[in-house]
């Protein structure tokens, strides 16, 4: 009697998963892009906090246009990232990060 109790709950599992998995095969996920460039600089004696303020920036700069939605840098396209010493006595790092803004959408 246990074995067929338990034959019932392992086939009201998979048809639970079943039904639960199938109900987001209808739906289209993709990315909308704008064909814009945006940029963002950062400037800063160590690099990873130049880096750092060039991805605020670019994110204030996509947010102010766009809206919060385009402000993703990590679902950007044709992202580039350039970082380099600056100034004259090189004790400066400035990174500029360039990017089209894109934003996850649901169909």
């Amino acid at each position: 009697m246990k074995l067929r109790h338990l034959s019932i709950a392992a086939a009201s599992l998979v048809l639970a998963l079943t039904v639960s998995n199938t109900a987001f095969v209808d739906r289209a996920e993709a990315y909308q892009c704008k064909t814009t460039k945006l940029w963002g600089n950062g400037v800063h004696k160590r690099k990873p906090f130049a880096a750092a303020a060039a991805r605020a920036e670019w994110t204030a700069n996509a947010r102010s246009q766009f809206g919060l939605p385009w402000s993703v840098l990590k679902i950007a396209k044709n992202k580039k990232k350039e970082c380099k010493r600056w100034s004259q006595d090189r004790t400066k790092w400035h990174c500029l990060i360039e990017a089209e803004p894109c934003k996850y959408v649901v169909q």
